[in-house]
């Protein structure tokens, strides 16, 4: 079966929406119920609400990939791991969407093409294509023909936070460090893939 790369690509920004409407609702109560207001820009160290934000993020993906690109779309193999690829790479794009058109401030670093805003965008964009590729190499292999869900988003998760750690530090190497993570992120995806490329032929 070709991909429908149409249905990827909106498959991906809505699980994006989703994901940050859940969030926002998760915010919200913490307002309402607990009195705290969550100012990520504030934010020195890993919290409770960034823990949930990737549980949330990588959790959704799974379910895009695991329930509808492979059970309903029914692609395999190749095609799994293309699709993942795309779907966390447009997932990526809403996020940064979202960021941009709902930030004046981020609208006038971006207009004047500032290096420390672009460079944050593409890792966001970096980081949500990673995990999904991890994800989709992980449940491309045909021994796993019932995944444990948190089995294959250990990984994801864990890199997510560490991400949200490097990048909320801001210190003079966060950047390189960021790129690290998300080149050996892409590396591990590969790695899998070919550790299970003849269970896959």
């Amino acid at each position: 079966m070709k991909i429908n790369f149409a249905k990827v690509i909106l498959l991906g920004a809505l699980t994006a929406i989703l994901a940050i409407v859940i969030e926002q609702v998760i915010a919200a109560g913490a307002q309402m119920f607990f009195n705290q207001e969550i100012i990520l820009s504030s934010y020195k160290n890993i919290t409770w609400f960034l823990f949930l934000a990737a549980l949330v993020e990588e959790s959704l993906k799974y379910g895009a990939i695991r329930y509808v690109i492979i059970e309903k779309f029914g692609f395999d193999k190749g095609r799994l791991l293309v699709s993942s690829f795309l779907l966390g790479l447009f997932f990526g794009a809403a996020e940064i969407c979202v960021i941009v058109f709902g930030n004046p401030e981020v609208q006038k670093l971006l207009l004047a093409l500032d290096r420390e805003t672009l460079m944050s965008l593409a890792s966001i964009l970096l980081l949500q294509a990673a995990t999904a590729l991890i994800m989709g190499s992980f449940l491309a292999s045909q021994e796993q023909k019932r995944p444990i869900f948190f089995t294959v988003l250990i990984f994801p998760v864990a890199i997510h936070l560490l991400y949200n750690f490097l990048v909320i530090q801001k210190s003079a190497y966060t950047n390189f460090l960021v790129f690290l993570v998300l080149l050996i992120s892409f590396l591990m995806s590969m790695a899998i893939f070919v550790a299970n490329q003849r269970k896959l032929d």
